[in-house]
């Protein structure tokens, strides 16, 4: 059946093709060819389609728990890389210190890189981002060399493990 349409497809293409009168062709130019959009991969234009944070879990405040779909590369040697989005239901603190004082800053969402060994089933987080109401960044964190650990009992880790490890 599949083959058949497949087959009707193609044959209504090649008869819309003949059947068409022939494109008068335009002057020779220095200019870039535009940029046909019909020759993007099938593939990126799903992609494209989807939506960027993809909910996982809620948190324990009423807030919620998203990883960057469109972030996500297929691991290479059993590691991979993922951003997560925690948007807590209440506000949160976060001390920052500054020379000779610490500051208190009061955040709802935050994001979180995590680093994932998956045949070990370990993990680190390499970098933290809170972000104000606007979304606007107020503390940096990386750790690009962080030590990996266990997963285990429940958290950030263990709820975002499934997305960033599962066969692709």
């Amino acid at each position: 059946m599949i083959r058949m349409r497949s087959f009707l497809c193609a044959a209504t293409v090649a008869l819309v093709a003949a059947c068409s009168p022939p494109a008068a062709k335009a002057p020779a130019s220095n200019a870039p060819a535009a940029t046909n959009p019909g020759a993007e991969t099938l593939g990126k234009r799903y992609i494209d389609l989807l939506p960027q944070w993809v909910p996982i879990a809620s948190t324990k405040d009423g807030g919620s728990i998203a990883y960057d779909l469109k972030g996500l590369k297929q691991p290479v040697d059993g590691m991979v890389e993922v951003l997560v989005q925690v948007t807590h239901g209440q506000p949160q603190e976060a001390s920052i210190e500054e020379a000779t004082v610490i500051r208190k800053v009061s955040y709802r969402q935050e994001l979180v890189r995590l680093r994932y060994n998956c045949p070990a089933r370990q993990f680190a987080i390499v970098g933290r981002e809170v972000q104000d109401s606007a979304g606007k960044p107020v503390l940096k964190e990386t750790t690009p060399d962080a030590a990996m650990k266990s997963i285990s009992g429940s958290g950030l880790a263990t709820v975002a493990f499934n997305p960033a490890c599962a066969e692709r």
